[in-house]
């Protein structure tokens, strides 16, 4: 429909409206009827929404629509109140459940290590906690199978230790007194009593305990370093360090200046079997080496420059030498043997025979070298350290025991 036809329906609309109300109309002055207005001005608003809407319009959300205000009538306040908003519903996950995770090394008496009958000892394990928990109050460490030797389970852990930390854990434990190998497993728990990570030791009971496998029996001589420094000076030099450390006598050399060595203040020895247990640093490279002196007389200044000399490096080789007061007499030569573990972290034990002008070197329960020289027959023993390619350079002696005319 077009606008002109609209405004003409619409016209005739209030031209009817009009005549209407004229022929009711009494005579003289009007007086108009204001509802009658507003009820013309509503329809006529009405029908020109109906005329004017188009198709999408039809469907109009009311309105509050305010009229114009009659004499004596106060406009109805609107009540219309907006909607709500509908409520959000939220979620909090619940935390889950942390983990107990763990993995270790040995410390000390690494596995197959030669004890003697009924030797007590302290085994020590570098623990890692490679879960999610933190340990603490309640965690132990506990025997589940095998060879228990005497050990504590449960033992407390007596430490804190977060996500990715580490701690030494020990156990007391006392060598069968049959010969043969023992082996024994414990693992941690958590204050639940839930089980977790496995540790183990291994040993090998040995006639006498020496690592020529000689039935020499108990020894003259025994120290495993758990309460004492086995007559050698600890502390700071200036080229050397030694301490006591969780059941080892760490020794640390701080920079390349060849063999340093210090002596034991447990007496002269002539004929002997010496025997030390030594395990690398985290650091083992090269002619970085250890070992023994033995047979060194006193000197009237006190410095010790006199003596037999025995040497492993890291690179799993070994040599004899001979020094006469500060001068160097090479015997054998760096040579290698299988029977020496290389690197880092490796456990190696160290015996010396000597008889007379005789003298065996053992690697592992292994002759590697003998040799004879009648320079010297008495003298003190100490222990060497070299480093040559790491600096601060460290080794481990677990236990060191001597038999005296074997």
């Amino acid at each position: 429909m077009s606008r002109k036809q609209r405004f003409s329906i619409l016209s005739s609309i209030v031209c009817i409206l009009i005549a209407i109300q004229a022929c009711n109309a009494p005579r003289g002055t009007p007086t108009p009827d204001l509802g009658a207005v507003v009820a013309q001005t509503q329809t006529a608003l009405a029908v020109q929404q109906f005329l004017t809407a188009t198709p999408q319009e039809q469907a109009i959300t009311p309105t509050n629509t305010i009229f114009p205000a009659q004499p004596g009538v106060t406009p109805a306040t609107p009540t219309t109140q907006p909607p709500s908003p509908t409520p959000t519903a939220t979620f909090t996950p619940l935390p889950a459940a942390c983990i107990d995770k763990a993995s270790a090394v040995d410390k000390n008496y690494p596995d197959d290590t030669i004890v003697i009958p009924g030797e007590l000892f302290l085994k020590t394990w570098t623990v890692k906690n490679t879960g999610t928990c933190t340990w603490g109050a309640g965690y132990n460490l506990v025997f589940t199978s095998g060879e228990r030797m005497g050990g504590a389970s449960p033992t407390p852990l007596g430490a804190t230790v977060p996500p990715g930390g580490s701690v030494d854990v020990s156990v007391n434990l006392v060598a069968p007194q049959a010969q043969g190998e023992y082996q024994g497993f414990w693992k941690l728990s958590n204050p639940s009593g839930v089980q977790f990570g496995t540790l183990w030791v291994k040993i090998i009971v040995g006639a006498g305990g020496t690592s020529g496998g000689m039935d020499l029996g108990s020894p003259t001589y025994l120290d495993s370093f758990n309460s004492s420094s086995g007559g050698f000076y600890l502390g700071d030099d200036g080229d050397t360090d030694y301490d006591l450390n969780n059941g080892s006598l760490v020794l640390t050399a701080f920079s390349a200046k060849g063999d340093q060595w210090r002596i034991s203040n447990s007496g002269y020895l002539d004929n002997f079997f010496l025997e030390a247990r030594f395990t690398t640093g985290s650091q083992c490279s090269g002619k970085d080496s250890y070992g023994l002196i033995i047979r060194a007389p006193d000197q009237p200044d006190g410095i010790i420059d006199t003596g037999y000399v025995f040497n492993f490096s890291c690179d799993g080789k070994y040599r004899l030498y001979r020094m006469d007061s500060g001068n160097f007499e090479n015997l054998i030569n760096w040579a290698g043997s299988s029977a020496i573990k290389s690197g880092s972290k490796q456990a190696n034990t160290m015996g010396v025979k000597a008889v007379g002008s005789k003298f065996q070197l053992y690697a592992n329960n292994v002759l590697v070298a003998e040799f004879s020289d009648s320079a010297y027959s008495i003298g003190y023993f100490g222990l060497v350290i070299r480093s040559a390619d790491t600096a601060n350079f460290q080794v481990a002696l677990s236990q060191i025991a001597y038999w005296v005319n074997p």
